[in-house]
């Protein structure tokens, strides 16, 4: 009777290595030891743990079982992360003025809207139930506009439309040559289109009404 032991197979764990195996001890049947390595999977199994850390220049996405990586902000050039400050929106309170504010403007509803990408605002503002008293002197203007124009000491004309005004006190004709301007203290300032000149002549009564949307530049946004 043989004393050999045939095929019989002895399971020894590894620890300490990067990949989990199956050491396999054997006996063939010549009764010489045979060992056998096999790779145990544990794809699937795994768990990393992400967070994020803000920063106003570069974000970090954090790893708790590998390397950090970091996230750049975006250029003409490359994409990432957009710049802290470029983007903005909100509220405003516009005010009607005169020059010299001899005119006070009873108002009902006011409405003053913004959004600011880079240098570039858009705004929309309403105001109802304009009652006007006593007479302005100088020109007419929206104050509390929610940036400055971007030249410092100086006005320049921006990209803006008025959408309606009522009970205004001007001419049809007046009306279609008005624009308004952008200048310094946040206000909007208004003129006639054909000649540059400021308007003095507005004189709203009970229930007039103004509505004035557009763009301008601003400078609180640097690269």
């Amino acid at each position: 009777m043989s004393n050999k032991v045939l095929n019989s197979k002895v399971s020894i764990k590894d620890s300490g290595v990067s990949s989990p195996t199956d050491n396999i001890v054997s006996i063939d049947e010549n009764g010489e030891l045979k060992r056998t390595t096999q790779i145990v999977s544990d794809i699937g199994k795994a768990e990393t743990n992400l967070t994020y850390t803000a920063s106003p220049v570069n974000g970090v996405v954090n790893s708790d079982t590998g390397t950090n990586a970091v996230i750049p902000i975006a250029d003409a050039t490359n994409a990432g992360l957009m710049k802290a400050n470029f983007y903005e929106e909100g509220s405003f309170v516009p005010v009607l003025s005169d020059q010299s504010g001899t005119a006070i403007y009873n108002t009902g509803s006011v409405l003053g809207k913004y959004i600011r990408t880079g240098n570039n605002v858009c705004f929309n503002i309403e105001v109802n139930s304009i009652d006007q008293i006593g007479v302005a002197t100088g020109y007419f203007a929206i104050k509390g506009m929610p940036f400055d124009y971007e030249v410092a000491g100086s006005s320049g004309i921006a990209y803006q439309f008025i959408k309606h005004i009522n009970n205004s006190g001007l001419t049809d004709l007046e009306l279609s040559l008005l624009k308004p301007v952008s200048t310094i203290n946040g206000r909007l300032i208004f003129i006639y289109d054909n000649s540059a000149s400021a308007i003095a002549n507005l004189l709203f009564t009970t229930q007039g009404s103004i509505r004035v949307s557009g763009t301008y530049k601003t400078d609180v946004y640097t690269e």
